[in-house]
């Protein structure tokens, strides 16, 4: 599996979508419990999500995860799933959101009850450095968003993490060159 995107939550490892062959996406998810000394348990097999993705990003709050955008195998999507998990690692039902942009090796990171999505590819020829943030509500859908500060430069491949009040951006390519910048 390649191209996918793991998160943590409640305890339990989630592995989505992404592709066995760079070809083609899959809608696989599955969970993993993670035990007390970092190991985890066998996997379990989820409900797909609504569409094959790939090229995704994906984070957890507060009881959710949220799967960004991707390749659909046609093309960049503009779409976000979102799901509750259970205490037991298992998920309730894919609901459907939507991002400002289509986006794909973009990354995404939550803060302060907000989602945070950075740079990525719009289409064939586009590498962004657009960041966008929208609040999250605490039924697992978002408020409206907003396009903050661009990045200094664009990137796709890029990950994306936040601290102590802080968006960090480090790496990614800009469509000529691999880049080691982090950005705060």
């Amino acid at each position: 599996r390649m191209q996918h995107s793991a998160v943590a939550q409640n305890g339990y490892l989630f592995i989505i979508a992404g592709s066995p062959d760079n070809a083609v996406g899959v809608s696989k998810v599955y969970s993993a419990q993670i035990k007390a000394d970092g190991t985890i348990g066998s996997f379990s097999t989820l409900t797909d999500l609504p569409a094959t993705l790939w090229r995704l990003s994906s984070v957890a709050y507060n009881g959710y995860l949220f799967v960004t955008g991707g390749h659909n195998g046609a093309g960049a999507t503009s779409i976000i799933y979102s799901v509750a998990v259970k205490s037991d690692g298992t998920i309730g039902s894919w609901a459907t959101l939507s991002l400002p942009a289509t986006l794909w090796l973009h990354s995404t990171t939550t803060s302060n009850g907000y989602l945070f999505v950075t740079g990525g590819h719009n289409g064939p020829n586009t590498t962004l450095s657009t960041v966008y943030s929208a609040k999250i509500n605490t039924d697992g859908t978002i408020g409206s968003w907003g396009t903050l500060a661009d990045l200094p430069t664009v990137r796709y491949g890029h990950s994306a993490s936040t601290y102590n009040g802080y968006l960090f951006v480090t790496g990614g390519y800009n469509g000529s060159v691999n880049l080691s910048t982090v950005y705060s």
